[in-house]
């Protein structure tokens, strides 16, 4: 996805990961696999740290979003370059906020910085397909919302409809499914997340 071809074992990455586990006692951990394409190819780097969750009360009430011009260059592929330019988002924005929601130029409410996007109106999913990661718990939420019998629209939020949700949530593999209170100072319609 990113115009690198190269091969590695397997087998041997499980061990290391295995491993790292095993002599890890105290709480959950993140762990985080990158392939160097720049010095190294294909050279495997092993990052462990402690897991941080938000809060109860973030999946209770919600989280503060706000909406900021970007996008992925190449969306598809989950690549480290980005994260310095969402580190360089993040530092712009002013205001108190939980999550940047990237917006292309013409509106559409893309992902967010390091999760998906999903609004709900009129207990329809919406979310974009194309410019976005295809994350684990995306493709998760989308497999459920099927076998739910869930419509799924696969188009994005204009910034201009974010008065129209009823609800909307974010998603990533460490935060599964984190409800949205607000977007851009918008409060969503169900003011208890989870009611549509």
């Amino acid at each position: 996805m990113a115009g690198f071809e190269f091969q590695f074992n397997k087998q041997s990455l499980k061990n290391i990961l295995t491993t790292l586990l095993a002599v890890s006692v105290t709480g959950e951990k993140r762990i985080r696999v990158t392939i160097d394409l720049e010095k190294v190819i294909g050279e495997i780097y092993i990052a462990m740290e402690p897991l941080q969750v938000p809060s109860p009360e973030n999946y209770e009430q919600g989280i503060i979003c706000r909406t900021a011009l970007a996008h992925r260059d190449n969306p598809k592929a989950k690549l480290s370059s980005f994260l310095s330019r969402a580190e360089n988002i993040r530092e712009q924005e002013k205001e108190d906020f939980d999550e940047i929601l990237m917006a292309a130029d013409n509106g559409d409410i893309l992902e967010g910085l390091s999760s998906n996007f999903f609004g709900i109106i009129s207990g329809t999913l919406y979310t974009a397909e194309e410019g976005v990661l295809s994350g684990t718990t995306r493709d998760f939420i989308l497999h459920l919302a099927s076998e739910m019998e869930i419509p799924v629209v696969f188009e994005p939020i204009k910034v201009n409809d974010i008065s129209s949700l009823d609800e909307a949530f974010i998603s990533s593999t460490s935060r599964a499914i984190l409800p949205v209170r607000s977007i851009n100072g918008i409060q969503m319609k169900q003011s208890v997340p989870g009611l549509t």
